[in-house]
Order: C-alpha cells, then structure tokens, then sequence
C-alpha cells in the first residue's frame, strides 16, 4: 500500500469517528431531552394531583363541618342541659347573686353556649325570688338573658343605690393585708360603676347621681330611695314632685292666725281668730278631717308621694 492509500485510510477512519461521535452526541442529547420532557411532565402530573388532593381535602371537610352543624342543630336541648350539669350547681342563698351570675358566664363564654340559650340554662339553677323573676317575665323577655339578669337582680334589691351604698360604707380594717383591702375596694367599685359596659359618660353620671342623693334631706333622700332612679333628669324630676307636693300640702293644712274664744265662765286660746263658740271649733275640726281624708285619698295615686302633714287643733 502507498503512504497516500494509507493517509487516505486514516482520513476515512478519522471521519468515521467523527460521524460516529457526532451520532453519539446527539442521541445522547436527545435522551436528555426525552428525560426532561419526562420531568417535566411528571412535575406537572404531581402538581395536578396535589391541587385535586387538596380541593377534595377542602370539600370533604366544609361537608364534615355542614354535617356536624346540622347535627348541632337537630340536637335536643337536653344534650345542652346536660353539658350544663357539668359545670353548674344550683345556687344556695349563701351564695352571692352577682358572682354567681359572673361564674355561670364565664363558663358559658368558655364553653360557647350560645347566648340566646344562657336564659334558660340559668334558670332550674336560681332559687327562690331569683327563679320567680324568670318565671313572672313575658316570654320573650325570659329568653331575653340580660332582660332576666336585671329583673333577678332588682328582684333581690341589688340596685346600683345598694352598690353604692356598700362602696361608701367600706372602711379600712387594721391587721387585714392592705393589698387585699385595696383590691376588694377596687372590686366594690367596679361592681357600682360596670366600666366593662358603660362609658365614660354614664360613669360620671352614675357618680354624680350618687352625691346628689347624698346631698338631699334625710326625707326627701328616704322618699326617692323608694324609686329607681333611671337617669339625672328623672331624679331632678322626683326631687321637683316631692317639693310641689309638700308646698301643696303645707298650703292645704297651714295652720291659721292664732286668735281667743270664749266660753262658759272661760276664755281659751284658739287658731280660729276673733272669739267663737266650742261648736265652730268642733265644726271646724270634723271639715278639717274630711278634707284631710279627700286630699289622702287623692293622693294615694301617686306612687311615692310624700302624706300630707296633720293639723292639730286644741279642744278642751
């Protein structure tokens, strides 16, 4: 063989190669390809069956949860009764009203009882007085639970003239920790005043009713005690009532100019004026009498009104 047949041999087997390499390279390329489709595809497939997966996750539990509800609402309330007979025990006439009333709506709040129902889980627990006031309540104020927790507490006299009344009769007790003393005080406040459910106004004036009150005449503060008094207006209008009616029942039983009467071998004093008979003055006395009773009767129709003061009248 000559050395060009032999450097033609090479330059073929070299190009072979070459071809074969280059075949090689993109077959390998095009498994490569092949082998991210392949990825990709499966990323894609994965993603899709997540997204299913969740949304049946979601769907199965929204339709638990509608189940669930509907159950809870087809359910008797004696189930809820007997989840009350868990935390609750009836209520004793040791016990304190007002905490108690605390206790049971904490529990409730904590148990998430729905508060249309706190009235009548309340109620078999209440004894006496308290329970009557359920009881003598319209329908729908007894299903009403803050309807029921006014009238329970009036019912027991425990008004916001009570509260005050233990406030400003506390007093500081030598050998009791100072600390407790400060937070039963701060308690007796918070019990009068109720800063969790009234404002800032109606604090300033449940405190200015209070001084007012204080400030009146023992009488007159006995007489508007008789009432519960709702805002500033309705004490200034009681206070104004028991003033007209005691200026109409001083002008209706004034007692007269003082004057003198004879009688038989006697000359006495009298409020008549001028002299006359025993007869007049007994006259006198059976008008003042009928009068007084007319006036009684008319004013017994107005709840509180203060009586009328007597005339006394000297008979000898």
């Amino acid at each position: 063989m000559s050395l060009e047949g032999a450097i033609q041999a090479l330059l073929q087997a070299a190009a072979a190669q070459q071809e074969a390499t280059r075949a090689q390279q993109i077959a390998h390329q095009d498994a490569m390809r092949m082998y991210q489709d392949t990825l990709q595809v499966q990323h894609c497939t994965n993603h899709l069956l997540r997204e299913e997966q969740e949304r049946n996750t979601r769907e199965l539990r929204e339709g638990l949860k509608g189940l669930a509800d509907q159950i809870g609402a087809q359910l008797p309330a004696a189930n809820t009764q007997r989840r009350a007979n868990h935390f609750l025990q009836k209520m004793t006439k040791q016990d304190d009203l007002e905490a108690y009333l605390t206790t049971f709506e904490r529990t409730a709040e904590r148990e998430k009882w729905p508060k249309e129902e706190w009235a009548g889980l309340l109620a078999p627990y209440l004894p006496g007085d308290a329970q009557k006031a359920y009881f003598d309540l319209e329908l729908k104020d007894a299903q009403d639970y803050d309807k029921l927790r006014g009238e329970t507490l009036t019912r027991l006299g425990v008004t916001d003239t009570v509260r005050a009344h233990r406030f400003h009769l506390w007093s500081y007790q030598p050998g009791k920790p100072p600390r407790t003393q400060m937070f039963d005080l701060i308690h007796l406040a918070r019990k009068w005043l109720r800063p969790e459910t009234r404002s800032s106004a109606e604090i300033v004036e449940t405190i200015v009713l209070d001084q007012f009150q204080r400030g009146l005449p023992q009488e007159v503060r006995r007489w508007v005690g008789q009432n519960e008094v709702l805002s500033a207006d309705h004490l200034v209008g009681l206070v104004e009532r028991y003033c007209t009616a005691g200026t109409a029942g001083e002008e209706r039983f004034s007692f007269p100019r003082p004057g003198r009467i004879s009688g038989p071998g006697k000359t006495v004093p009298t409020f008549g004026g001028g002299r006359e008979q025993r007869g007049a003055v007994r006259k006198e006395s059976e008008s003042g009498r009928d009068t007084t009773e007319k006036a009684g009767n008319r004013d017994r129709g107005l709840r509180g009104s203060p009586p009328p003061k007597p005339c006394y009248l000297l008979r000898l």
